[in-house]
């Protein structure tokens, strides 16, 4: 295959991502659930949907240009340790290894099989000359190169087995929005999307709010209120009713906006249902720690923030801790 035929036959799964997106009463969205509870059909939707956004061929063509691809002479072996806190979560990496005509040798979180390996079966029907390119197993530590996700201490723990190896290792990150008290209510209602998508799981997920100090917090909670309807699935639930109890047993001060929990925080990693804040008096007096930052979502032109809204909709050239998969793979 040359590099057009691969980029063709994505084009083809972006197809069939955005016809299963609008195909909701598909059998697949059951199965998908019951695998992992927190993969509600409306979230699957919305990962394909995002998939398929830049699946096209305009927009391959134009990201992969902009490589040296002649020093990816050889294929290779790429390990993949797949997350599975979001759905598809590391489909990025099957595209990034796949397009460079490496392997793809993964193994799949128990939290994110059955959505994959059907995109994996669909890729297969549309280009069979995939199939010796993609190789799911459970040992996958004869790669050439590596691509892992995990928590911190998963990061930790690979990074030491694989330090021989080359190796891309990325751990938990958060991501933060900043308001400046000027915001219109559309604006509130798109960092309500990048708050509660996907229940607030991805490392592209608002766990944290820096507020002016001047700033009455409870001017949102009607925006909070609409995305109660989450208090309807019970996992959420129970982290709603737990940290509550917490909270009050502890003595700290929290507010209650009946979908979540608002507390002031030094913190960035804040837990399901409970959305962190921290005031601040100038904007340049905002202090946070970058190395585990992921996105920041701002109307200001701060930290390279993104708008309101854009941070569950990453496009080809946001790479997953800011660091370029493509470019590690083509040194590598």
């Amino acid at each position: 295959m040359n590099l057009s035929d691969r980029i063709i036959a994505f084009q083809k799964l972006g197809t069939v991502c955005r016809d299963l997106a609008i195909n909701s009463n598909h059998l697949i969205f059951k199965k998908i659930k019951m695998e992992n509870e927190y993969f509600t059909k409306e979230n699957v939707i919305q990962s394909l949907i995002s998939v398929s956004h830049f699946l096209t061929k305009s927009k391959l063509e134009e990201w992969i240009k902009y490589y040296d691809l002649s020093l990816c002479s050889e294929s290779k072996k790429v390990g993949v340790f797949l997350a599975g806190n979001i759905p598809l979560v590391g489909f990025h990496d099957f595209l990034c290894v796949l397009i460079l005509n490496h392997k793809f040798v993964a193994k799949l979180s128990s939290k994110d099989t059955i959505l994959f390996s059907y995109l994996i079966e669909q890729l297969l029907i549309i280009e069979p000359r995939f199939k010796s390119k993609i190789i799911l197993q459970s040992n996958i530590f004869d790669s050439d190169i590596f691509i892992c996700t995990g928590s911190d201490l998963t990061a930790k723990h690979l990074d030491f087995i694989l330090k021989s190896k080359p190796r891309l290792i990325r751990d938990s990150k958060s991501t933060v929005a900043i308001l400046d008290g000027n915001e219109t209510k559309e604006h509130i209602q798109l960092l309500m999307k990048d708050i509660f998508l996907y229940f607030g799981l991805g490392c592209r997920s608002v766990s944290k709010l820096f507020i002016p100090r001047f700033y009455d917090i409870h001017l949102i909670k009607a925006f909070f209120s609409e995305n109660s309807h989450l208090l309807n699935h019970s996992f959420y639930l129970d982290n709603y009713k737990y940290y509550k109890s917490l909270y009050s047993l502890s003595n700290k001060t929290f507010i209650d906006f009946k979908s979540s929990l608002l507390l002031e925080s030094k913190e960035l990693f804040s837990p399901i249902s409970v959305v962190y804040y921290e005031f601040y008096d100038k904007m340049t007096d905002i202090s946070m720690d970058f190395n585990k930052i992921q996105c920041v979502v701002s109307n200001n032109n701060i930290f390279n923030s993104i708008p309101f809204g854009e941070a569950q909709r990453p496009s080809l050239c946001d790479y997953a801790d800011n660091i370029d998969t493509i470019n590690f793979l083509l040194k590598n």
